[in-house]
């Protein structure tokens, strides 16, 4: 019997960690979890009451006491880092240290999901992780645990689609790695789901063998599709998205909740850049970016218009190389005075016509080319006729944040204000080349400047003007049903908005990458079209950063892990139990 009870802490041990390993992961067990660890408790307090007089005498030797003090110091760092991750993950604060702040999320992001209004949830279709999943599962993970961390209207779940086929169908998954963002947009708040209709997969898609890319089929019957959920006077709006980065899931979070795309006009006629070119001075870059912040791109020519299309959110002018016809300006004219949004972006001794057209709105076009002799121009890339410019407005939205981006605008001319304000307009210049700049004439297509006679100076190359207006009387009939003017009913004030560029080269193919380029053009659209909750710094791009090792290095790194380490680690322990041999 003596001997059971001193053998005690043993069971009592056990008993006591099992309870508390059922605690953790099953706390419904609570009541024998609590059991169990009372049982191994009093299993221990009868082993150190029997064993009390042994358990002194062990404790006062100095290898226990030693021994002890060891397991204590253990204890305590243990205690130490579970209090450091219980405050950390508390905070849950972050320290990018990575090249171009990779794991930050960018302004945009961050702006747009602490403005969120609707409830937007994104459903990912991954396979549980494992080596034959070829998908990133951990990072999209924890890309969406960011994003639900900044709102509480974001929420994501993940959905294996080889067990759950049926979400997989109604969702038109067909790819491991999908991510579908769903939102309801406008109207009540009751979600019906419609009864499922049988289903039969594909016969191709049914025999198909699982590939690498795509969620194997069902070995069983055909799982009945479930229909998408009906919602009570709302749209659910769906967006599905493969290669999950930032960037995508910022521009699928604006599609699902802006309830509908809108059209940006491209003018052509005149020798613009075209939107369709994708050479070094085409603008099919510009493109691809409008289209993936949920605009259309059409093209926009001007003589066989009457009038600019009402669903125009933004016109662009980019780069014209003739003259408009008269004609054409009376259309634009027609269309600022409707409210209209009017992009011009104008290259040194193009298009004169444009001038007289923009000097109305108090917009003066230099028929000249900046020349910017910062040496900081030429330090990041630039030359004297492609100036670097940091100097923007520090009120306006489209450049509040422009605090360290700097933009690159190769052949500008300067686009400046008029002395004397139209009424009704109100002007600001968005951007200035450096102190050190002079305002070059064109001779025959070469740019001359004398500085002994030119002066120095910050030369402006963007200026913004916002026209109030009155939208034209319907009493006539040129609008449409419901929005005819009664007969003494004011006329509805409106307020367009133009902002004029003295280049178009900075967002063409080859530049438009560079600087904060994108940035600029982007939230310049977005404040042209009433979006300014969209005017941000973007999500960067994803970049690779290889490590390149030489032979040696690979060396080095090959053996110093696996053989000088240990060997340290060996050499310091032998020496020490050596020298306690010697000295006992």
């Amino acid at each position: 019997m003596r001997r059971a009870v001193t053998l005690a802490w043993i069971p009592g041990l056990a008993l006591l960690a099992a309870g508390g390993l059922a605690y953790l992961f099953r706390p419904d067990w609570v009541t024998w979890a609590g059991l169990l660890a009372l049982v191994g408790a009093g299993l221990l307090a009868a082993w150190a009451y029997a064993g009390f007089d042994t358990i002194l005498a062990v404790l006062g030797r100095r290898a226990t006491r030693y021994g002890l003090n060891v397991t204590l110091s253990v204890l305590l760092l243990l205690a130490l880092l579970v209090l450091v991750e219980l405050i950390s993950t508390s905070s849950n604060k972050r320290l990018d240290l990575s090249e171009g702040k990779r794991y930050t999320l960018s302004d945009q992001t961050i702006k747009i999901l602490k403005n969120l209004k609707a409830d937007v949830k994104a459903v990912a279709f991954y396979r549980p992780p494992s080596p034959n999943a070829f998908e990133d599962r951990r990072g999209a993970e924890e890309l969406l645990r960011r994003y639900a961390d900044l709102s509480t209207n974001f929420r994501y779940e993940f959905v294996d689609p080889d067990r759950d086929p049926g979400r997989a169908q109604r969702y038109k998954v067909s790819q491991y790695g999908s991510v579908v963002l769903e939102a309801k947009t406008g109207g009540g708040s009751d979600v019906k789901a419609a009864a499922p209709k049988e289903q039969t997969a594909p016969t191709a898609a049914r025999d198909a063998a699982p590939s690498r890319t795509s969620p194997a089929p069902s070995k069983t019957s055909p799982t009945p599709a479930p229909e998408k959920p009906v919602v009570s006077g709302a749209t659910l709006q769906e967006e599905q998205i493969t290669d999950l980065d930032e960037e995508k899931l910022t521009n699928a979070i604006i599609k699902v909740t802006r309830g509908g795309k809108r059209v940006m006009y491209f003018v052509v006629g005149h020798g613009e850049r075209a939107i369709t070119d994708s050479g070094k001075d085409g603008y099919n870059a510009i493109r691809t970016l409008v289209e993936k912040a949920n605009y259309e791109t059409r093209e926009l020519l001007l003589l066989r218009e009457t009038s600019v299309p009402a669903d125009a959110s933004v016109v662009v002018i980019a780069g014209p190389r003739k003259d408009f016809a008269g004609q054409e300006l009376a259309t634009l004219k027609d269309y600022v005075r409707r409210g209209g949004k009017l992009l011009a972006l104008l290259d040194p001794d193009q298009a004169a016509s444009l001038k007289p057209f923009l000097l109305q709105y108090g917009i003066k076009l230099g028929d000249d080319a900046v020349i910017d002799v910062d040496p900081t121009s030429t330090l990041f890339g630039g030359s004297e006729l492609a100036p670097v410019v940091s100097r923007y407005s520090t009120f306006h939205p489209i450049t509040r944040d422009f605090k360290n981006v700097a933009t690159i605008f190769p052949l500008t001319r300067s686009v400046d204000t008029t002395e004397k304000t139209p009424e009704g307009v109100s002007l600001e210049k968005l951007a200035q080349t450096s102190p050190q700049s002079f305002r070059g004439k064109l001779n025959q297509g070469q740019v001359r400047v004398d500085p002994r006679t030119e002066k120095k100076e910050s030369v402006p190359i963007a200026v913004i003007a916002t026209v109030e207006t009155t939208a034209p009387d319907r009493a006539k009939g040129e609008g449409k049903g419901g929005n005819e003017k009664k007969d003494g009913e004011p006329p509805t004030p409106v307020k367009a908005r133009i902002v004029a560029f003295g280049s178009s080269s900075f967002a063409a193919n080859n530049y438009v990458g560079a600087f904060g380029n994108r940035d600029l053009f982007m939230n310049t659209v977005s404040w042209l079209a009433e979006e300014e909750s969209l005017i941000s710094i973007r999500p960067r791009e994803a970049k690779s950063t290889p490590i390149f090792l030489t032979a040696g290095q690979a060396t080095v790194f090959r053996w110093v892990p696996v053989g000088l380490i240990p060997l340290a680690i060996a050499v310091v322990g032998s020496t020490v139990w050596i020298r306690r041999r010697r000295s006992r």
